[in-house]
């Protein structure tokens, strides 16, 4: 799931939250629960206290251990510890209901729920075998033998639950002392239906107050993240309209925070940006201006070089078919001549790119591919030859300008003839593709190295100067290439690997081709 950091935040915030009051109200609870527990226990050691008050069972030292107090409490439903070894024979009775009795008589007139209550308070006691009060009449057995036993051996008071058939019960289990010598045991229960009542409501109330508390808190916590994200939100969306080079007015900063400190900086590094744009507009503005007279410059140029050198070679072709010129002079004719066909057709060059730089629309029409290949080999000198390979003869109909498509298959034709060797083979294909049409030209030279093939394209580049004047190239030829291509709509691949030749592909986009 993919979450926006804001809504990452808020939950994260929410979760927390959650837990904090859950473990809050969870710990209130527990403590609370315990001071109600304590305040039952506190009241049952003082009615095992008053047992052993004067005229009680216990005599006027009380119940407990030396001094009238009880031994170490044992924490809630925890078991009893074991009592040191009982130092003396003595048997253990419990006290008897006797049913003939005043007191068990009165309990007839007393309606269930009241005779449970008082059979549930009244104290139950287990006496030595031999003490004389062991007779004392009791309604009911001890809530749990062992553990009155324990208090008698050891001395130590004891807190215990029980249960009755309608409550809960607290009990105490206390020694009975008299004269510094333990008589017996008394039990002593309360029941907890306050405390379960208390317990009850508490957790009522609890799920009631949490579930709204965090919902409030949610929605205090969604309003307060929304607004401390502000000011980054405020920062995404002016970066992305800088991203579009869209200039956004100053962000606005408000106090001295962090995000005041972004939203500054962010101000700072927009108005730096919106400045090197400017500056970079003005530049580009400057050398598109200086890249437009030099292109007017150069078709100029060419223009105006085109007659004198038409003239110097009807001069020197003149010249060269007459007879009775001296060694010396015809090799100065030659030379002449030779120089005029390479400065015409470089004049050619830069007035086809001329062109093209111009946006002169090019007239298309429907060709067959073939036929232009064939007519860009002858045109190169490589018809016949025996190191040239092209075996298309299906026809591949597109519409393109022959002229421009001829011109530029001659160029990578010329290029793998001039610099792989002359027995080296040159491989030329037509492919015809979902979406395109490439034509290829592999030869089997040198290759190019790596660090020249993302220039190789650029006008007058050349990669090796020395062996590109030995070789009679002028730097033009890929250049024209890539424009016929991006003319036709598609574009000018260069492969190439040192010692393993080079592979050019020209392709073309489909919707220049006719199915």
């Amino acid at each position: 799931m993919n979450w926006s950091f804001r809504t990452k935040l808020t939950v994260t915030n929410i979760l927390v939250l959650t837990v904090v009051m859950t473990a809050t109200t969870g710990a209130l609870s527990f403590m609370l629960e315990q001071q109600l527990l304590s305040n039952i226990d506190q009241e049952l050691q003082s009615r095992v206290n008053l047992l052993g008050a004067p005229g009680q069972p216990g005599g006027g030292r009380g119940l407990g251990g030396p001094g009238g107090q009880g031994g170490p409490r044992g924490p809630l439903n925890q078991q009893p510890q074991q009592g040191g070894p009982r130092t003396e024979a003595a048997t253990m009775q419990t006290a008897q209901f006797q049913p003939n009795r005043p007191e068990a008589q009165s309990l007839d007139d007393l309606d269930e729920a009241t005779r449970e209550l008082l059979q549930i308070r009244a104290p139950r006691f287990l006496w030595k075998d031999d003490d004389p009060l062991r007779q004392r009449p009791i309604q009911n057995q001890l809530w749990n033998r062992s553990l009155a036993e324990k208090a008698i051996l050891s001395g130590n008071t004891w807190y215990f639950y029980s249960e009755s058939a309608q409550h809960k019960l607290r009990v105490i289990s206390a020694p009975i002392i008299r004269n510094g010598e333990i008589l017996g045991s008394a039990q002593i229960a309360q029941e907890l239906d306050e405390l379960e009542k208390v317990r009850a409501s508490l957790w009522r109330v609890i799920g009631i107050v949490l579930p709204l508390g965090i919902v409030f808190a949610a929605f205090v916590g969604l309003v307060q993240t929304r607004r401390a994200l502000k000011p980054i939100s405020d920062v995404t969306s002016a970066a992305q309209k800088l991203s579009r080079q869209e200039w956004s007015e100053p962000l606005e900063v408000h106090g001295n925070d962090e995000l005041a400190q972004l939203a500054d900086s962010f101000n700072t590094m927009n108005e730096n940006l919106h400045r090197s744009f400017d500056e970079r507009d003005a530049a580009n503005q400057n050398l598109q201006e200086a890249l437009e007279r030099q292109k007017r410059f150069t078709a100029d140029a060419s223009h105006e070089l085109r007659t004198p050198l038409s003239r110097i070679k009807v001069l020197t072709s003149g010249a060269l078919s007459q007879s009775g010129h001296s060694e010396e002079d015809r090799e100065v004719l030659e030379l002449i001549d030779q120089s005029s066909d390479g400065m015409t057709r470089l004049i050619e060059q830069l007035l086809t790119l001329a062109r093209g730089d111009s946006g002169t629309t090019l007239s298309k029409e429907p060709c067959d591919l073939v036929e232009i290949v064939q007519s860009a080999i002858q045109s190169a000198g490589l018809n016949g030859s025996s190191r040239l390979t092209f075996s298309q003869s299906e026809p591949v109909t597109a519409t393109v300008n022959p002229e421009s498509l001829r011109l530029a298959i001659r160029n990578l034709l010329e290029n793998a003839a001039r610099y792989s060797g002359e027995d080296a083979p040159i491989t030329v294909s037509i492919k015809e593709n979902a979406n395109s049409v490439t034509i290829s030209v592999a030869d089997a030279g040198p290759g190019i190295p790596a660090e020249h093939l993302p220039r190789i394209t650029e006008r007058f580049y050349r990669g090796d100067a020395s062996r590109s004047s030995a070789t009679g190239g002028t730097g033009l030829g890929l250049s024209i290439v890539e424009q016929a291509a991006i003319a036709h709509g598609g574009s000018l691949s260069i492969e190439s690997e040192v010692g393993k030749g080079t592979l050019a592909r020209l392709m073309i986009s489909k919707r220049d081709v006719i199915h």
